[in-house]
């Protein structure tokens, strides 16, 4: 099957590593993960231009356009509540999408990720506190970002689009990817009289978030479940405003669990592994349907859920899979991308 066409221009930040020392904890590593995503001189704040719009070390804190996250141990503090002091950063993309990375989990090894839509986070009563929006998305904790275990390098590889409306990173452990993590525009499918629409502010922007680790990559690619939600977004439909949790699918299919019997199978003569497009669905009551299309994320479907393996390449460099059967992203044509 021919590759599919990249739409948006991409920069690209691969083969991070943290070199797990000796001492070294859960809060380290997701420290020089955080730092280098988006403290000061990090990739979304200053490779890709998203604006600081405020930010917590956890001692001091302010809505005020400064970034805090100045060094790895800046991303040290961590509570499981949100009236308790936390590292913090709100940052805003080119659609005026504020998005909020906020230490605030049961584990050192959790970020909480949301967004507003329409760019209404303020600061808390007590700024080191959680910040709040009044239109905010947010379904639930992902799981873990950088693996739950206390040893072993970890490997990150970033995206950013030229917009300064996509981002995607990928953490690696030992060969593994231990998450994917997206916040996103993407096409939406959305008919009248169903809208995009916010509580408060002004935003109709389709904008999602999505987490996905090698439990949950059947998510991604068909296991239609109503469960199976991995990213959230507004939507104003038959009279309900509603947060509707998606499912991730590409083409008519029934679930995961039925493969081809061949990698390339034959009614494509036998030439290429089948690649599908990412799509979100909302399985809620009274907003269910298609909310619509990823950009320039795919899936490949084969004879095994394992294949392709995780860092295989498509073309001359020039796509890049995620775990077994995908997610299949664009890379540079030149890098290697490595795992452990």
């Amino acid at each position: 099957m021919s590759l599919p066409t990249v739409t948006q221009t991409w920069t690209y930040s691969f083969n991070n590593r943290y070199v797990f020392p000796s001492g070294g904890t859960l809060t380290t590593t997701m420290g020089a993960l955080m730092f280098s995503l988006v403290g000061v001189g990090g990739f979304l704040p200053s490779t890709m231009g998203y604006t600081v719009k405020g930010s917590s070390n956890g001692t001091t804190a302010g809505m005020d356009n400064t970034n805090r996250i100045t060094s790895a141990s800046a991303w040290g503090t961590n509570a499981n509540s949100s009236s308790s002091p936390i590292s913090w950063i709100v940052l805003t993309d080119g659609a005026g999408v504020d998005w909020l990375f906020a230490y605030d989990s049961a584990s050192a090894d959790i970020v909480r990720l949301s967004h507003s839509q329409g760019g209404n986070y303020v600061a808390a009563s007590t700024p080191t506190n959680l910040p709040t929006a009044t239109d905010e998305c947010f379904d639930a904790a992902s799981g873990t970002w950088i693996g739950a275990t206390a040893s072993a390098d970890r490997v990150w590889h970033m995206w950013g689009s030229s917009d300064k409306k996509m981002f995607r990173f990928a953490t690696c452990r030992q060969g593994v990817m231990t998450s994917l993590i997206v916040g996103e525009k993407f096409t939406s499918a959305i008919v009248a009289p169903a809208t995009f629409s916010l509580a408060i502010g002004s935003g109709t922007v389709a904008a999602i978030k999505g987490y996905m680790d090698p439990s949950t990559i059947n998510t991604w690619m068909g296991a239609y479940s109503a469960t199976a939600d991995g990213a959230l977004c507004r939507v104003h439909a038959g009279g309900l405003d509603s947060n509707c949790k998606t499912i991730y699918g590409g083409e008519s299919f029934n679930g995961w669990a039925t493969y081809f019997n061949a990698e390339r199978p034959a009614l494509q003569g036998g030439l290429g592994d089948l690649i599908f497009p990412v799509q979100y669905y909302s399985s809620v009551a009274n907003t269910d349907g298609k909310l619509g299309s990823a950009v320039d994320l795919w899936y490949v479907l084969t004879n095994l859920g394992s294949v392709p393996a995780l860092t295989d390449v498509f073309g001359s460099l020039q796509f890049v899979s995620l775990a077994g059967g995908g997610p299949l992203l664009p890379i540079d044509g030149s890098t290697i991308l490595v795992a452990a």
